[in-house]
């Protein structure tokens, strides 16, 4: 049924985060506490990220040449090919606004998380040979989704219902 629904993604936004850290590298510690690497669905985009964080976090400079060179000393040119990055940072619509690409790549990686965790929970719900002790674990991670701003406990058989 649900199948064919595309997960939660904003490519554009992911895209645009990365530009914003080679194009305006003052903005790296607001777009970091926002996202981590983990949050982007694209996996140049993750490894992009995980390259530009880990300079940052060694107090390289971070511009088009230095990751470039960075990326070239790990090998990673077939990864994320040169031309990408240099796409990236001409195509980011502004420099000023990393901090709302990095909160809508968030709200996406969560949306996505919630959607892998429910599936998972509905699936072994429906599992006939499931233990009473395995129905509480599928009750704590339901209870992991209180952060969303649900202020009621909500059991497994509630939801089954």
């Amino acid at each position: 049924m649900y199948e064919d629904l595309e997960k939660p993604q904003n490519l554009e936004a992911e895209q645009a985060v990365l530009g914003v850290l080679v194009g305006n590298p003052d903005s790296a510690i607001e777009i970091m506490e926002e996202v981590k690497s983990s949050d982007f669905l694209d996996n140049r985009h993750r490894i992009l990220f995980e390259v530009i964080y880990s300079m940052f976090d060694v107090g390289k400079k971070i511009d088009m040449v230095t990751i470039t060179e960075e990326i070239k000393e790990f090998g990673m040119e077939d990864s994320i090919p040169l031309a990408y990055i240099a796409q990236i940072t001409t195509s980011t619509p502004s420099l000023s606004s990393g901090k709302q690409y990095a909160q809508i790549v968030r709200k996406n990686s969560q949306l996505r998380s919630i959607i892998e965790t429910s599936t998972k929970i509905a699936i072994d719900a429906y599992r006939e040979d499931i233990k009473l002790d395995q129905i509480s674990v599928l009750e704590t991670h339901m209870n992991g989704f209180s952060d969303l701003g649900r202020s009621k406990r909500v059991s497994v058989k509630e939801v089954m219902k």
